[in-house]
């Protein structure tokens, strides 16, 4: 994106607390974007939520997709809306940036990667961890050979969740704990690895309301094995992961959570430790947030016109399907 571009126009489809830390305070702070609409299914919120956040104008999903000053769309919507939402905005002209996960129908996911190609408009899964400059530095040495050929990856990733009426927890908007936070583990070893990634087993403790509180996930590419282990139910944060390799293992520390805004801290700093430490790559700075770097990427993509293939978003979509059949004995 050059000096002399126009800010990307956003329409959010969120009136949550993410759209803070993804959207407005990356904006705050930068980010070449302005939120020019405010939707929801109920358009009075939606006029609620833009006088407290001062956006311009606000009305329902249908009167953002006419928006001619809208470039593009935030979705953070329940996990069960995203697909059909990302395929009204592609369908109206408009880039998506939509909170992971996407979806996991991969047949649906493939249908709406085409008619993102057919309309030039880019579709990002928001796994803003790898927009993160040294989260990004320490996956692509890993890319380049750091630990020599990767053989395992294991992951852990939870949080403790206390709202008893929490979407995480409808199994008709499709939470729980493999959606919200193992998706993330899924992601990197798919990142990380050549293969499409298969799923060889999982198991989980299923909640009274249907979801999966915990799950445990083996995964397969090619000769990588990986585990993940992820919770809505961990006694405290837990975000790490360990990549082994065939000459050396690396640490990671709070992977997807690198630098939270504001100074919330439930896990520590993101930080990578190689073993052996001989040939391992300078730490690389990043201060900003990974939110920051993810809508700054975004919105230069966007008026670029930088249209992306799919970066594993089908792969990621089948590897979740084949983990909700497992678990729930779905087809």
């Amino acid at each position: 994106m050059t000096d002399t571009a126009p800010p990307v126009r956003l329409g959010l489809a969120c009136t949550g607390w993410i759209a803070d830390w993804a959207i407005h305070r990356p904006i705050r702070d930068g980010s070449p974007a302005v939120v020019a609409f405010a939707a929801s299914r109920d358009a009075a919120r939606a006029r609620r939520y833009a006088r407290a956040w001062s956006v311009p104008a606000a009305g329902g999903w249908a009167d953002l997709l006419a928006r001619d000053d809208v470039d593009a769309v935030y979705l953070a919507t329940p996990n069960a809306t995203h697909l059909p939402l990302a395929l009204d905005a592609v369908r109206a002209g408009k880039h998506v940036l939509c909170e992971k996960p996407l979806g996991r129908d991969p047949a649906l996911v493939a249908a709406l990667l085409a008619e993102a190609r057919r309309r030039r408009v880019i579709v990002r899964e928001a796994f803003h961890y790898r927009a993160h400059p040294a989260v990004a530095a320490a996956l692509a040495a890993v890319r380049d050979g750091a630990v020599g050929a990767v053989r395992r990856i294991d992951v852990r990733f939870g949080w403790r969740l206390e709202r008893p009426g929490d979407i995480r927890l409808s199994a008709a908007l499709d939470g729980g704990a493999v959606m919200d936070v193992g998706c993330y583990g899924v992601d990197l070893v798919r990142h990380l690895t050549a293969a499409p990634v298969e799923v060889t087993g999982a198991r989980a403790e299923i909640g009274r309301t249907g979801v999966d509180l915990t799950g445990v996930v083996a995964l397969r590419s090619g000769p990588v094995r990986a585990r993940l282990w992820a919770s809505l139910r961990a006694a405290g944060p837990v975000c790490a992961a360990r990549v082994t390799g065939s000459r050396g293992t690396l640490g990671l520390r709070a992977p997807f959570l690198p630098v939270l805004p504001g100074g919330a801290a439930p896990v520590r700093r993101f930080a990578a430790r190689w073993s052996p430490r001989a040939g391992a790559p300078d730490p690389v700075p990043g201060s900003d947030t990974s939110y920051r770097y993810q809508l700054d990427a975004f919105a230069r993509d966007v008026a670029a016109g930088r249209w992306e293939a799919d970066d594993g978003i089908t792969d990621r979509a089948r590897a979740l399907a084949q983990v909700r059949a497992r678990i729930t004995g779905e087809r």
